[in-house]
């Protein structure tokens, strides 16, 4: 029998039930207005680690499908060990094209292609949010923007940071013993290496990121954010769910563009995200010729890895 497989499926299970993706929400999730937050790490530090996708757990971790399931073992169980508190947040997009051609039949046919509203093929480009200001169709990664922003207005009072972590991205099981206060002591007592963009020390951010490295080291990659759900992140967050890039609306890297926008253009136009508020970090979480992922804290392993599943299988 594989015991790390039944255990992994136990575990598994308890995130399918309990961790958030239920609609309803019992005091044992983050969400629920009677829940008590963990007591935070070895120094205290509260964090609410949260995960927005638009697919459910799969029901087994078995195949290439079934990554998922072994990423959200993996988040949970370090969640757990350094006290942090730990939600997954399904963006429900069963009714999403037909409520959007309803409510607004008009402007649905004269901006929206029929393709866009329909086809469901592409998990990743499809019609997964809508922006109601603009009525842009958007795609999946931006769908975290609005549940970060709930998040951080609802229940930020609660935290210090509010953590987001890609579906596909991890804490290392290999350096699990690195809780974020002790990242943070590491990242603010050697700024000249571990800063890569940024005036302020990491600890006195509101946002950090990590670097694109090898893609690009300039710009950050959005698929971690870690934040103080304070009034201006919330408001920071709202305007950069707000920047329209028409043609990334659906097309790479969605978000994340407009992330890069936002800092390359902040010196001219004030926007929020800027360097005084938000700090990239030279932490590597991609794996590259110089450095694979078991030396990787916190490893990113992106839908282009032929082997994703079988590397967090091996975490």
């Amino acid at each position: 029998m594989n015991y790390n497989a039944v255990l992994c499926t136990l575990v598994l299970f308890f995130l399918r039930t309990v961790a958030g993706i239920r609609k309803e929400l019992t005091p044992k999730n983050p969400f629920h207005p009677d829940f008590t937050p963990s007591k935070g790490d070895n120094k205290g530090l509260k964090v609410l680690v949260m995960v927005v996708d638009n697919r459910h757990l799969p029901d087994s971790i078995e195949g290439t499908h079934g990554f998922g399931g072994l990423v959200a073992v993996l988040q949970h169980n370090y969640c757990k060990q350094h006290g942090y508190d730990y939600i997954r947040v399904v963006n429900d997009k069963t009714h999403l094209r037909e409520t959007t051609k309803a409510k607004y039949p008009d402007i649905v046919k004269e901006k929206f292609q029929e393709h866009v509203l329909d086809t469901i093929e592409n998990p990743k480009h499809g019609f997964d949010v809508l922006h109601p200001g603009y009525l842009r169709a958007r795609s999946s990664s931006w769908a975290k923007l609005p549940a970060l922003w709930d998040a951080a207005l609802k229940y930020g009072s609660r935290y210090d940071y509010i953590w987001f972590m890609d579906s596909d991205a991890t804490p290392n099981p290999m350096q699990k013993d690195l809780s974020l206060s002790d990242a943070l002591a590491k990242w603010d007592s050697n700024p000249k290496e571990s800063v890569g963009f940024g005036k302020v020390l990491p600890s006195n951010a509101t946002f950090l990121f990590m670097s694109n490295f090898p893609y690009r080291d300039d710009l950050p990659c959005a698929g971690t954010i870690i934040f103080k759900p304070t009034k201006f992140a919330q408001d920071a967050i709202r305007e950069w769910w707000d920047f329209d890039l028409v043609y990334k609306a659906r097309d790479d890297f969605m978000e994340q563009d407009a992330l890069w926008y936002l800092l390359e253009a902040a010196p001219k136009y004030s926007y929020m995200i800027n360097a005084q508020t938000t700090v990239m970090l030279n932490e590597q979480q991609f794996a590259s010729a110089w450095r694979g992922y078991p030396d990787i804290w916190f490893a990113h392993i992106p839908s282009g890895e032929e082997y994703r599943a079988g590397y967090f299988r091996t975490m």
